[in-house]
């Protein structure tokens, strides 16, 4: 990229391909990745959607603001703004509502707050209480939850004054509410707290009828860090390593969930920073920690960060976009966002 041009795109967001080549000019003063063939951008403080060749097919209009976006697999993010199921979360006069993928509002802006759908649902909240609202912006499940979230697996956790509990897509309480903190279920497990009798808060993951099918184990931190522990590949965090739906030791030693075969790992270094690489599914090292980030592998690349700029290397290890961007996301859809210095 010439000068003149990195002058002009300083600060802004763009779109690559997995070739490295710039194939949405930076232009976006904030990017994200690639949902149903449709992306979010800032432009100012207002959020729109581009689609795969760059044109803003949804124009920005909506109250959106972020200094910078978070990677969906390692930390919490607004999945919000994605679409899911055909539909967007909107904000407009302090009320949620959702649009479909041609910028047209299907279900007005009417709730105190809302997420995104799944398995044709969506939460919403209304006068206080969580409920399900159908793709048609009916209420499906009655607004009587203190709390709820988004389905996954046909399942949807919820909370009220005994503690989370999970539904199913009829409304209907599968798993009564006991625990003090919970995930999303996957593959069929949920990892989840609770206070026994004794007084011991221990942890583990459950099954879809509410059964120990990990654990439980006695809870020694103050986080669960929720984000990090669900099943992914058919194994799961537990204790000092990694476990299989059964709950048998696979892998000794910690690290993120697997995606593409692998599992991002951090060691710390002399000074006690951390380095990030990756391990197989036997707990060996195949790419050495060396990076001062990465995410996980995604359509065949991972992003990592080398003295301060982001690049992309591939399951070798080795560099195939090189480390020239001051913020990127990892791939999806056959896009990456990325930020120019």
């Amino acid at each position: 990229m010439a000068a003149e041009t990195e002058t002009q795109h300083a600060g802004k967001w763009g779109y690559i391909d997995r070739a490295g080549n710039m194939v949405i000019e930076p232009q976006f003063d904030c990017a994200w990745n690639f949902s149903e063939g449709l992306a979010p951008v800032n432009v100012g403080r207002q959020l729109g959607y581009i689609d795969w060749r760059g044109n803003l097919v949804i124009e920005p209009q909506f109250a959106y603001w972020q200094v910078e976006p978070f990677p969906k697999d390692r930390q919490y993010g607004d999945h919000d703004i994605y679409f899911y199921d055909g539909y967007a979360r909107i904000l407009k006069d302090g009320k949620y509502g959702f649009i479909d993928s041609n910028g047209n509002v299907a279900i007005e802006p009417v709730f105190d707050q809302a997420m995104h759908f799944s398995d044709g649902l969506a939460p919403v909240l209304i006068d206080g209480k969580w409920g399900f609202i159908d793709t048609n912006g009916y209420l499906a499940i009655e607004a009587q939850f203190s709390g709820a979230e988004p389905f996954s697996d046909e399942l949807a956790l919820f909370w009220n004054e005994d503690g989370i509990g999970f539904i199913d897509t009829s409304g209907n309480v599968v798993i009564e509410p006991r625990f003090q903190e919970a995930g999303w279920f996957s593959e069929g497990r949920v990892v989840v707290t609770i206070r026994e009798e004794s007084g011991d808060l221990v942890w583990g993951y459950i099954d879809a009828e509410g059964d120990w099918a990990v654990g439980p184990e006695i809870f020694t931190g103050e986080h669960l860090m929720i984000h990090q522990r669900y099943f992914s590949e058919g194994l799961a965090r537990f204790q000092n390593g990694y476990v299989d739906r059964d709950g048998n030791t696979v892998i000794e030693g910690g690290g993120y969930p697997f995606s593409e075969g692998f599992a991002l790992a951090a060691t710390p270094d002399e000074d006690g920073s951390l380095r990030y690489g990756f391990i197989d599914r036997e707990g060996n090292w195949v790419i050495e920690p060396r990076f001062e980030f990465a995410d996980n592998f995604s359509e065949g690349l991972a992003l990592v960060k080398v003295d301060g700029k982001y690049g992309f290397i591939d399951e070798s290890g080795e560099f195939v976009i090189e480390p020239v961007y001051s913020n990127a996301l990892s791939f999806s859809e056959g896009l990456a966002p990325v930020k120019v210095r």
